[in-house]
């Protein structure tokens, strides 16, 4: 498969000419950028993204399965680009292709991806790929059997982990790769810590860190507090009658078959439903016209009655409260139950960002400067003022105390 010194490749059209020689039944997409030129070749379930620098013969591939891409490599020779895409369309199993073309090396990735495990996928794919020097604490990480059952993901160059894979909030903490094997960790992104480690010492700051924030594991956490992540629109089903609305899922997550009810464009809840003929039932229902504690009755997966019947009512305060505790995260849920018991809170309006409870005076306007409420390990709580200034800190009963100092007219 040696190529011809009479191959033009200085555009899209030249590089549509090589993949069909190639793979002459597959079909292809063209597309041009400022620094090369591009060609989608796919059939069936699978694909290659070829991409060519402009005025080089430097090819960058990413092969793709159903909706994912596996890896993304990079080769000097048009053999190499056109034999491998041709044995990768051609339906050669991840091991084929490896043993065919070592370069590409993402079985572990496919496997993952097969399973259908996202925890291990994204594993896998951080070891595969070095993203912003974080190659020696993944390795160590992956190690670690509590954080290796979490979620790893980065942003703004930080790494973090959730407790599944369905979950977007985390209160940290974060780890940042410095270079030369050195790693920050801090609860604040935007704080650099002056403390670097090494990789093994950042992965044991980062458990004691999150024994400290009290972040759960994927065996603690409250299924009220997982928000379905998106879909594709393939496994989505959206229904609407009148001011209802639902969306159901037919694929399988980590906790279920995912379903979300709306009323009025509200959207009153998340539930898991434990097969897709009970997530479609259940939408159905509630699009119907059920009424929340009827929904409950027939569907028991499903619990917003206290939420529904507060909003159905139009007592808006209390809807805030009701979906508040329902959405409390990472340990606040207990201080919600006590705040909602105190009348001097209740009266208030709930706000809750970046994992703190704080309070509101009216729907409408700003949070109070003070007091705001943040959980620790072990069932304690932090109050804190504006700036994070600690007001104090102990158990449910110790905090709601000093609150209500802090509410208290001086």
């Amino acid at each position: 498969m040696g190529e011809s010194p009479n191959q033009d490749l200085t555009d899209a059209g030249g590089l549509r000419a090589v993949i069909e020689s190639a793979c002459p039944d597959c079909e292809i997409e063209l597309r041009e950028f400022p620094g090369g030129h591009e060609a989608m070749a796919s059939r069936g379930d699978r694909a290659v993204r070829v991409f060519q620098v402009r005025d080089k013969r430097l090819f960058w591939l990413s092969y793709r399965l159903r909706t994912t891409f596996l890896n993304r490599v990079s080769t000097t020779d048009l053999a190499v680009c056109t034999g491998s895409l041709a044995t990768w369309l051609g339906g050669a199993t991840p091991r084929e292709f490896a043993a065919a073309w070592p370069f590409a090396g993402f079985v572990d990735v496919a496997d993952a991806y097969e399973s259908g495990d996202r925890t291990e996928l994204a594993w896998q794919r951080f070891r595969l790929h070095d993203r912003f020097r974080l190659d020696e604490f993944v390795e160590a990480a992956a190690a670690e059997p509590r954080l290796r059952r979490m979620f790893p993901f980065t942003s703004m160059f930080w790494m973090s982990f959730r407790p599944t894979a369905e979950e977007y909030t985390v209160p940290g903490p974060w780890v940042r790769g410095l270079g030369d094997g050195r790693f920050t960790v801090g609860e604040d992104r935007y704080a650099e810590p002056d403390i670097t480690y090494a990789a093994v010492e950042a992965v044991r700051v980062c458990l004691a860190e999150m024994d400290r924030l009290g972040v759960p594991g994927p065996a603690e956490i409250d299924l009220d507090h997982v928000r379905p992540a998106a879909r594709a629109p393939e496994h989505r089903r959206d229904l609407a009658e009148g001011d209802r609305a639902a969306t159901y899922c037919t694929d399988r997550r980590e906790h279920g078959y995912p379903v979300t009810f709306k009323w009025r464009k509200e959207t009153m809840a998340h539930a898991w439903a434990p097969d897709s003929a009970a997530a479609a039932g259940a939408a159905q229902a509630w699009v119907g016209g059920a009424t929340p504690r009827e929904l409950t009755l027939a569907w028991p997966f499903v619990d917003f009655v206290a939420v529904g019947e507060a909003f159905e009512r139009g007592e808006l305060l209390d809807y805030e409260w009701q979906q508040t505790r329902a959405r409390a995260m990472y340990g606040l849920r207990p201080f919600v139950d006590a705040a909602m018991r105190e009348p001097q809170l209740r009266r208030l309006w709930p706000a809750t960002s970046a994992h703190q409870l704080g309070f509101k005076p009216a729907e409408t306007e700003r949070w109070l400067s003070r007091p705001r409420v943040k959980s620790l390990a072990g069932g304690r709580f932090v109050v804190l003022a504006e700036h994070g200034e600690v007001l104090g800190e102990g158990d449910v009963e110790q905090a709601l105390s000093i609150c209500l100092r802090e509410l208290t007219p001086r």
